[in-house]
């Protein structure tokens, strides 16, 4: 049973980065063999190539919503995508296993992949803020103040992974019998899912009000939906796919996917509900 503020089972069932900052001593049994590609091993190839040809999608997609010149939240769009293209690439370097046998740097990259979470999560937040049209879109005050607060929750998310991983100053150590950090599990598990679930209340709000059309909504709720498919392949499916294989896979790879998917269709339903003069422009 998940306990608040303990990683014991979460790391025990599932390949999560955050387990990447825990002493080999207490941290998870869960482990990866993966693929060996010449004198290289891979734990998580298959997770890596997922995430790549997200990264590969994602970059389309903000050229996409570049061209949406006259769109509503354009340039605030375009922050979310560019922070999740980074996200992606700290976690191919840290699922990918090729910094194993650099434990100080998989700690380091394990901690900025932490705070890309949280700052994801609190763009998303506000590109949903964004819509209502309350403050004007694109504007040095919009964009200024949601960078910096994106930048606050980055830097505060990853000094205390950082913390952790260290034990700088014992504030969020964590003990051999224990893995418990409740800044990180509220951070790093609450907060995402809150912003997720505050974000298609808001543009359930939104559409219904204030547009007062019905169809965008199927775009959004099938985007929650594959937002919580990858979260079952992650939190739950997972071991199982790794002792079906005998290692080789787990259901990140899965999770990964379904998680891209959820952001295409965000960036999807965005499109079809503000105006512009996206059908004029090619690249």
């Amino acid at each position: 049973m998940i306990k608040f503020g303990h990683f014991d089972v979460l790391c025990y069932r599932a390949v999560l980065p955050i387990c990447n900052l825990f002493n080999k001593t207490n941290a998870t049994q869960y482990r990866l063999e993966g693929f060996s590609v010449g004198d290289t091993q891979i734990t998580n190839l298959g997770d890596a190539l997922v995430a790549f040809f997200a990264l590969v999608f994602t970059i389309y997609i903000i050229l996409r919503t570049h061209i949406k010149y006259a769109a509503v939240g354009r340039l605030e769009m375009i922050v979310l995508f560019a922070v999740y293209i980074l996200l992606l690439i700290t976690q191919i370097v840290t699922t990918s296993g090729l910094l194993l046998k650099d434990v100080v740097v998989l700690k380091w990259f394990t901690a900025i992949q932490l705070g890309l979470i949280s700052t994801l999560a609190w763009l998303l937040l506000m590109n949903a803020i964004v819509g209502f049209q309350t403050i004007e879109d694109g504007t040095v005050f919009s964009v200024g103040g949601i960078l910096m607060g994106a930048m606050l929750i980055f830097v505060a998310v990853g000094y205390i992974a950082i913390d952790t991983a260290f034990n700088l100053t014992g504030a969020f150590a964590t003990s051999s019998s224990e893995l418990k950090n409740i800044p990180l599990f509220v951070l790093y598990l609450i907060w995402p899912l809150f912003a997720v679930v505050t974000y298609v209340v808001l543009e359930t709000a939104l559409v219904l009000t204030m547009l007062g059309e019905r169809k965008p909504l199927l775009l959004l709720y099938a985007s929650f939906l594959c937002f919580a498919i990858g979260q079952v392949f992650m939190f739950v499916i997972s071991k199982y796919i790794m002792d079906g294989t005998s290692g080789k896979i787990d259901g990140s790879m899965f999770a990964t996917l379904f998680v891209f998917l959820s952001i295409f269709l965000v960036f999807y339903y965005w499109s079809s509900i503000t105006e512009d003069d996206y059908e004029d422009y090619e690249f």
